[in-house]
């Protein structure tokens, strides 16, 4: 019996053997394929389908791609040398095919997933690759909840809520130097790579900078040049392009503002001082008239930051004639206290009083020279 089956087992296998070994492989289309084994036709229609499905992912068939992505976000030179690539990053097929499908504008997620799909395939590692280089290398600007990003900003987990947009201007590395000089003058500081991200605030301390160099009357009207404005219409490389184009014009008026702020805090004390000494000599000495047509001249003039310094001629006249008035009736109340002493030491009843007595009477009512 275990004999009997034994053979009744080869012969089965035999039969499947047959059968697998004239099985017929099919391709998409009805196109039938040819291999010494059924193995082997299944392998090679497995690898005609996908070739079908993505036919450009030799385009992007490197192991390697996380490392490029961590050296394009670190901001290496050269990201995509560990896949094989030393030219330019744009000229590299996967990198052509992002520029394409950012188009005039994509948000980061709709890139990824038009290029892992058909007829792509790429990873995600490789897309992400490339958009980060791309935005180091100035092909596109990325902004988040309408701000940009600086390089090291920009990575996979905020890839995907990142909107890009072609960077039409590149800005070379001596305009970013002369750009980021140009920042140290507004107090603001930038390395290299951030001069995009941090443009917002260099404007912002241009804007403080010039209301500082005016205000209400006396001061004159704070400056609002229209290049400021225009500037803060931009972004991205055209803004920074702009900068650094109008960079002779912000010097001038960067120097300007900072004279103009630093007098207007010298000067704001001296007609604080010029007012409060004027509202004491009015109706009492003859100065006020004439001194208060100056300071009207002044406010309605706008003319406290005048190089030639109006205001200390006023506080001048002023404190003189204060000092004046203000000597002459001590001498007056020194004549007085001195009279009344000596009407005093001649009262009968007065003598009669302790010494410590008669001065603490005296204290009391104010009977002391000044």
């Amino acid at each position: 019996m275990r004999s009997r089956l034994n053979a009744a087992e080869d012969a089965r296998d035999g039969i499947v053997r047959e059968i697998v070994r004239a099985a017929r492989v099919l391709q998409g289309g009805g196109g039938e394929l040819h291999g010494e084994d059924l193995r082997s036709r299944l392998e090679a229609g497995i690898d005609a389908s996908l070739a079908r499905l993505y036919p450009r992912f030799p385009d992007a068939d490197h192991r390697s791609w996380r490392v490029a992505l961590k050296r394009a976000h670190e901001g290496g030179d050269q990201p995509f040398g560990i896949v094989g690539w030393n030219e330019a990053v744009a000229r590299h097929p996967l990198a052509r095919e992002v520029l394409d499908a950012v188009g005039a504008g994509n948000r980061g997620r709709a890139v990824r997933k038009k290029l892992t799909a058909a007829p792509y395939g790429w990873p995600q590692d490789a897309v992400d690759a490339a958009l980060v280089a791309l935005h180091g290398g100035d092909h596109l600007k990325a902004t988040r909840n309408g701000q940009p990003l600086r390089t090291r900003q920009l990575d996979q987990k905020t890839i995907n809520t990142t909107d890009f947009r072609p960077e039409k201007v590149r800005i070379a590395v001596s305009q970013r130097t002369k750009i980021r000089g140009l920042y140290r003058l507004a107090g603001v500081s930038a390395k290299s790579g951030d001069e995009a991200a941090r443009a917002a605030d260099f404007l912002a301390s241009l804007r403080k900078l010039a209301s500082e160099a005016g205000g209400d009357a006396p001061l004159p009207a704070a400056p609002r040049p229209a290049w400021l404005d225009d500037l803060g219409r931009l972004t991205g490389n055209e803004q920074l392009l702009a900068i650094f184009n109008d960079k002779g014009e912000i010097t001038k008026a960067v120097q300007n503002w900072t004279d103009l702020a630093e007098r207007a805090h010298e000067r704001r004390p001296l007609w604080e001082l010029a007012t409060a000494l004027h509202g004491h000599a009015t109706g009492k000495l003859e100065v006020a008239e004439p001194v208060g047509e100056q300071l009207d001249a002044i406010r309605s003039q706008r003319s406290l930051l005048d190089e030639a310094d109006h205001v200390s001629p006023c506080v001048a006249k002023l404190s003189a004639g204060l000092r004046a008035a203000l000597t002459e009736r001590r001498e007056d109340l020194t004549q007085a206290v001195v009279a009344e002493t000596e009407r005093l030491d001649r009262d009968a009843t007065w003598t009669q009083l302790e010494g410590d007595a008669r001065d603490e009477i005296q204290r009391n009512a104010g009977l002391a020279v000044p």
